[in-house]
């Protein structure tokens, strides 16, 4: 049996106070990601005289602080997402400069909370490209804004991409979220050259008294702004907020982009500060829409649960309390629409449906008896080769290496329950699914770029303490 470990963050990695007359705090970064899996950052910052100051300085520090992990972070996604493709087609640059330059005006214009939040986000990022930059901006690793603010953008140019008839890279699915009464759960699927991963945690206490959500974490890789591992933690008002990315497979959608309009990335940040409840999260979030990064969300408070669902055209709410959630006493994301219109309008195959697709089939089938935040991580983690089911096509958490070599699939799990999220912790694994099969290793696969990555992926589960921010070792994935 594993043995338990407990470390405090702060006696192994950099660790700073500030205290400068702008803003008070410190600031913890953990180096752990070839030990652990993960990266930690820690930013706990207190406004003295500018709400503008904290994000500055919390950008600032990051990409100083981070740089090494950054440039490791957008070789990989160049190289495992675009295709080795360092610049955007010049359609695609022309509107990134366009939607950017108007979010600019817009915050600095309009002095209401969301577009306050939009100028803060935008202070962050800025500063973070010149605390990388500072350091950076002369070398062999220097980056472009445009570049880096790839990964922050990375989940927009997603749809953004097929737009100009190109395609970043195949996939299958993309994620799990799974909610049972009293704990939440998420797998993240992807191509295993995004495997250098962090996990941030922002307790932004402001002068601003909109921001209702001060403390959230988020699960990401270096140099993004939010979590396209698509799961965060809202301290303050008790939230969990998770999501599954949609598939499109109508071109006449992309004729919705415009660039008067907030990217996803932005939006989720500026509704999981500003909401108090799951309505209002997903009420907030569907403002100014850029339908890019159409996915499903869902929300929850351990009370109400709710789903917002963006597909371009289209953005519709579902409270799922009393409907989804108590006919069937659960409720997965996997996506594939609940909608009818919005799956009509992305054009699924017909031989899928929400009810009917393969995912959903295991989570009915698996689901029943599941009552401990163990057993729903290991549902979210499922890997197990049947008639019905290969090791790539249709698990809950792929291992497409197994099948026919392609390097995609689960690449984590995010646990939380109602007495985690009151006690400030969360349980998280970085690693595809070993459970039945040998754990992943670069070795095999030495052709293919995986920068800052150890080889073998053979993580346990962890918990986060956020109260004195420790790690402790749990146990293998099982």
């Amino acid at each position: 049996m594993m043995s338990s470990l407990l470390f405090l963050l702060v006696s192994i990695s950099f660790s700073l106070e500030i205290d400068n007359g702008k803003v008070k705090g410190s600031i913890i970064y953990n180096r752990t990601a070839n030990s652990t899996g993960w990266n930690f950052l820690r930013i706990n910052l207190e406004s003295v005289e500018n709400d503008e100051d904290v994000f500055a300085t919390a950008g600032r520090y990051e990409g100083e602080e981070s740089r090494e992990e950054i440039y490791n972070a957008y070789m990989n996604y160049i190289y495992g997402i675009q295709g080795g493709r360092h610049f955007l087609p010049k359609s695609l640059q022309i509107y990134v400069h366009n939607q950017y330059n108007w979010l600019k005006e817009q915050s600095q214009s309009q002095n209401t909370p969301y577009w306050r939040m939009v100028k803060y986000l935008l202070i962050q990022l800025e500063n973070m490209y010149e605390g990388y930059n500072y350091h950076y901006g002369k070398t062999e690793k220097a980056l472009s804004f445009d570049q880096f603010y790839y990964l922050s953008n990375m989940g927009d140019l997603q749809d953004l991409w097929p737009s100009v008839g190109q395609v970043q890279t195949q996939g299958i699915g993309n994620c799990n979220s799974f909610y049972k009464p009293g704990i939440v759960a998420h797998s993240t699927f992807n191509v295993y050259q995004t495997m250098l991963r962090i996990y941030k945690s922002y307790n932004f206490k402001l002068k601003d008294k909109d921001v209702v959500n001060p403390h959230l974490s988020f699960t990401a890789r270096p140099g993004d702004l939010e979590s396209k591992d698509d799961f965060f933690v809202l301290w303050d008002t008790q939230m969990v907020v998770t999501e599954t990315s949609f598939n499109n497979y109508n071109k006449e959608n992309y004729a919705y982009f415009h660039y008067d309009s907030v990217p996803c990335w932005m939006r989720v940040n500026i509704a999981s500060r500003l909401a108090k409840t799951p309505q209002e999260w997903t009420d907030i979030f569907g403002l100014h829409r850029s339908g890019t990064h159409n996915n499903q969300w869902v929300v929850t408070d351990y009370n109400k649960i709710f789903m917002g669902e963006e597909a371009f055209f289209h953005y519709k709410v579902h409270d799922l309390t009393n409907t989804l959630l108590a006919s069937q006493g659960y409720v997965a994301s996997y996506n594939v629409p609940l909608d009818q219109e919005i799956f009509d309008s992305l054009k699924y195959p017909k031989t899928t449906s929400y009810n009917d697709d393969v995912r959903a089939r295991q989570f009915r089938i698996y689901q029943g008896n599941l009552k401990t935040v163990k057993e729903v991580g290991k549902l979210v983690r499922y890997n197990k080769v049947t008639a019905e089911f290969d090791a790539c096509d249709g698990a809950l958490s792929p291992r497409c290496d197994l099948g026919n070599g392609y390097t995609f699939g689960g690449i984590d799990g995010k646990v939380i329950s109602q007495d985690m999220i009151k006690n400030k912790k969360v349980h998280l694994i970085s690693s595809p699914s070993y459970q039945n099969h040998d754990p992943f290793n670069w070795k095999a696969y030495p052709n293919i770029p995986h920068y800052g990555m150890t080889d073998e992926w053979r993580f346990p589960w962890y918990e986060i303490d956020e109260t004195n921010f420790t790690i402790k070792e749990l146990y293998l994935d099982y």
